[in-house]
This record gives structure tokens, C-alpha cells and sequence, in this order.
């Protein structure tokens, strides 16, 4: 169960309020098709239609089978309209640790560069903190997920779920002060990113 008293405490010493019409949101099932018409129009916009689509079809799965173990989806709302938006989704591996993925992250093309990213981004560090997460890791670009102190990883030290086309990108945060433990173990991802095209 979330516990929003707590998160949105965090919230309040982050600064994360940051204008009075603006506020972070769990993203619900029934938005399936609001939520994958903004990745839709994100993605179009900044790598074409192909890939729109792609991130339509994913982000419309991931919304419709969010639950609080595996699946949290985070919007920023502005005025009614979703401006910005992150997934976190579990990785099990069999050694005990408790690790999500960090994606897709979206952001409005008329509000990019304004910070959005940054606030949604940090705000899930402390949600996930909030749920006594180990790890937190993304498939991106380093460039800009260095930003937040994730660290490069190869996939000898964290498998990923599938072979990596881009193994530069697979990218490690850590969310507590603990060592990462030795593993072995191939991950198993959720049902919508299982799938070798999107790695």
C-alpha cells in the first residue's frame, strides 16, 4: 500500500511542490489510454512514429497491469494534463535483493528543460526509499541519468533480463547504503518488458 503521508512529507522537504498547479500522482489503471497517448506524443515527437508507437503499446501494458508490488507508475499533472510521467517496475532475481527499473520516463515537449525529469526522477527515489528498496537501475543515456548518481554496471555484475543492445546504458542506483551483493541469477522482468525488441 503506498503510504502517502509519508511520501508526500518527503515531497514537501524536497521542495517537490514547486508550483501550486503542478502535483505528482500514482498513475491508476483506468488512465491506460490518457498515460499511452502521452508516451505516444512524447516519443513520436522526439524519435518518430515507430517508435511512439512502440512506447504506446508498452506504457497502455504497464498501466493496465499496475499493481503495488510490481508496477507504479508516477505522473506530474498540470492543469488536468499529464506533463510528466516515470514507471518503476520490479526485477526478480533469486538472490535476495530488492531491485526496480527505472522506465520509460516521458516528458511534455512544451515543458522539457524546465525540470520536470529532475523532480519526478528524485521523487521516486523517495517513494522507492519509502518501501525499503536495495537498487534502482535504468536502460538510458548515461550522459543524463549521471546526473542522479547512477554509475555504469556491466552485465557480469547486475544481469539484465535480456541481452543488451546498448550495454553502456544499463545503469545502477543505489537507493540504500548496502554493498550489492554478488548475483548470478538471470532477472525475471514484468510481462510488458518481456520482450527482447525493447533491450
Amino acid at each position: 500500500m503506498h503510504t502517502f503521508r509519508t511520501i508526500f512529507c518527503r515531497i514537501n522537504q524536497l521542495n517537490l511542490i514547486f508550483h501550486f498547479s503542478m502535483h505528482i500522482e500514482f498513475i491508476q489503471r483506468q488512465e491506460r489510454e490518457e498515460v499511452s497517448k502521452f508516451y505516444y506524443n512524447v516519443f513520436s515527437q522526439s524519435g518518430g512514429e515507430e517508435e511512439g508507437n512502440i512506447l504506446k503499446s508498452l506504457t497502455y501494458e504497464l498501466t493496465d497491469q499496475i499493481s503495488d508490488n510490481y508496477i507504479t507508475g508516477l505522473k506530474i499533472v498540470s492543469k488536468d494534463e499529464i506533463i510528466g510521467s516515470i514507471f518503476l517496475t520490479k526485477l526478480e532475481y533469486l538472490e535476495n535483493i530488492k531491485i526496480y527499473l527505472l522506465a520509460p520516463v516521458g516528458v511534455h515537449p512544451s515543458h522539457q528543460n524546465k525540470g520536470i525529469g529532475t523532480k519526478i526522477i528524485n521523487f521516486s527515489f523517495e517513494y522507492l526509499r519509502s518501501q525499503n528498496i536495495d537498487d534502482l537501475v535504468t536502460y538510458g543515456d548515461p550522459k543524463y541519468y549521471t546526473k542522479f548518481d547512477f554509475i555504469p554496471i556491466t552485465v557480469d555484475t547486475l544481469p539484465a533480463p535480456f541481452a543488451l543492445s546498448q550495454p553502456q546504458g544499463w545503469l545502477l542506483k543505489k537507493i540504500d547504503n548496502k554493498d550489492l551483493p554478488v548475483i548470478k541469477s538471470k532477472p525475471k522482468c514484468v510481462t510488458p518488458f518481456n520482450n527482447q525488441g525493447l533491450w
